[in-house]
């Protein structure tokens, strides 16, 4: 259940103006890790709010709530927007916030997206064309899926954007004396940096106001001027890095020869190379401590497709101590296959960087170097007594803040351990009562099924797994005196007659823990 802004944080005290863009706001959830250095603070807005603000609040919240801790806020924002806001209208009114969003990240990608020329090409497509630069070309599928992200994800409006490069775009190119400072955008849902990009990361209080040194120098076209000096090099350098970071991400040609995305005869690869290190548990990863291997059951996966016939696919894995996502580019071509290998249930092990999501504030598994298939390492508990019990007292989710599990799934689990049959007692409800009923009819027609399949004689109803019906009753003694009345003598006695008061009470029920005076 939502609550406003600052009911949620009372004791916060801001400027006006930034208390305006969140007083009628909702926070909708709270979530902090494990170690209780970052909070995130789910935010819903039906306006938009400028990035700086954010920014603004962000700070404000570290320096007042967490004085003295090193407690990290992050606010994510989601907004329900009119039909006002097309995609063009959105680009038009957010360009400005969404500059300085990844300003945040990476300043001098924030100066190249400010020069980007954007057109709309149809109601629900935009593309964003920008000046064909070393930064841009290294940036330019993370700005996409960043920008995709900002669009469907936070704003909920559904558009399409597409990254651009242009040699012939005018500008200056930014160029930082730091080590490859530019390189670290990573943009919604990548970490920092890319396990193969080298350290070249942002400070970790890097942010708006960061002081980053850079240098602006009116650069020369494509392959031409001084450039070319540094060009050669450079790009022998980065086709190196490219062709490194592709490994088994790709599927290239050569000649005839098709390469695919397993690097290992092994049958069990799903993706790169066979992974036969150790796994460590999920809830052991703390923050980006870098290559890791873990396993777990696949809970769900998602794709999205991006420019130059890449997909970017995402699942979520939990080993039952913790859960994680990971992200890793294919192919358009292979997601398909890829995806069914890493479909809902299915048990991995994955080898891959830990990183910080920038967009999600919340540590995933990237530059993945393999996926493989792992037998189920889930030990399901059984009931190894000799003489079943019969559970006479069961609460369902039909009893308010007590039980937790759904009719049907108690039901399963009683029949599976062979108890002969097992009783529903909710509280003061029998709601439970027809999903009880179902699931019962259900195990039978399957065991009869199962019978005839084996030449054998269908099991009598009246032998077969029961479902006890019962209630937990709240009991009222009808015969307690709630008023006593007062004698008559004391109200007509004009001398020894008290004064009497009636004070007359409407409420919504009875009880004095849930029901209300009204009048």
């Amino acid at each position: 259940m939502s609550k406003a802004f600052f009911d949620v944080f009372p004791k916060l005290k801001v400027r006006k103006e930034l208390h305006n863009y969140f007083e009628d706001t909702q926070v909708e959830r709270l979530a902090a890790n494990r170690e209780r250095t970052r909070l995130k603070v789910c935010l819903h807005s039906e306006h938009l709010i400028h990035k700086d603000q954010v920014f603004r609040m962000q700070k404000e919240m570290q320096q007042q709530l967490f004085e003295g801790r090193r407690v990290e806020v992050y606010v994510e924002e989601h907004y329900s927007l009119s039909g006002f806001y097309t995609p063009q209208r959105l680009m038009e009114e957010y360009s400005d916030s969404i500059r300085s969003e990844i300003a945040s990240f990476s300043p001098v990608m924030g100066i190249i997206f400010r020069d980007a020329r954007i057109t709309y090409e149809d109601r629900d497509r935009i593309n964003v064309c920008m000046r064909d630069t070393y930064i841009s070309r290294r940036l330019q599928d993370r700005l996409e899926e960043s920008l995709n992200r900002i669009f469907r994800d936070r704003c909920g409006v559904q558009a399409t954007l597409t990254v651009t490069l242009d040699p012939g775009m005018e500008g200056s190119e930014p160029v930082s004396t730091a080590t490859d400072a530019y390189t670290s955008f990573p943009g919604p849902g990548y970490g920092v940096s890319s396990a193969h990009d080298g350290p070249g990361g942002l400070p970790e209080n890097a942010g708006p106001a960061h002081d980053v040194r850079i240098q602006l120098t009116q650069a020369a076209g494509a392959g031409s001027g001084p450039r070319d000096k540094v060009s050669g090099a450079g790009s022998r350098r980065q086709a190196a890095k490219d062709s490194f970071r592709r490994g088994a991400n790709s599927r290239t040609k050569k000649g005839n020869r098709e390469y695919s995305l397993k690097r290992s005869s092994h049958p069990d690869v799903i993706f790169g190379r066979e992974v036969t290190a150790e796994a460590i548990r999920i809830a052991d990863i703390v923050g980006e401590i870098g290559e890791v291997v873990i396993r777990g059951r696949i809970l769900a996966n998602d794709r999205r497709d991006i420019r130059n016939d890449k997909t970017i696919v995402k699942f979520s894995l939990t080993d039952y101590t913790d859960s994680i996502y990971c992200k890793l580019f294919v192919p358009t071509s292979q997601a398909d296959a890829l995806l069914k290998d890493v479909g809902k249930g299915a048990f991995v092990k994955v080898r891959g960087a830990a990183v910080m999501d920038t967009f999600d504030r919340e540590v995933i598994v990237s530059s993945i170097q393999g996926i493989m298939k792992i037998p189920s390492f889930v030990q399901t508990r059984t009931d190894d007594a000799p003489v079943k019990r019969v559970e006479l007292h069961l609460h369902t989710k039909m009893s308010d803040m007590d039980g937790v599990s759904e009719c049907k799934d108690l039901v399963k689990r009683a029949y599976s351990w062979g108890m002969p049959a097992i009783a529903v007692t909710d509280h003061g409800n029998i709601q439970a009562f027809p999903d009880a009923g179902h699931v019962r009819e259900d195990l039978l027609k399957a065991e009869n099924k199962r019978r005839k399949e084996a030449g054998e004689p269908p099991v009598d109803d009246q032998d077969f797994f029961k479902v006890l019906y019962g209630v937990e009753c709240y009991l009222v003694d009808d015969l307690a005196r709630s008023v006593v009345p007062i004698p008559d003598e004391d109200m007509e006695s004009p001398v020894t007659g008290r004064p009497v008061v009636v004070f007359d009470l409407e409420t919504t029920g009875l009880s004095c823990y849930y029901d209300h005076i009204i009048e």
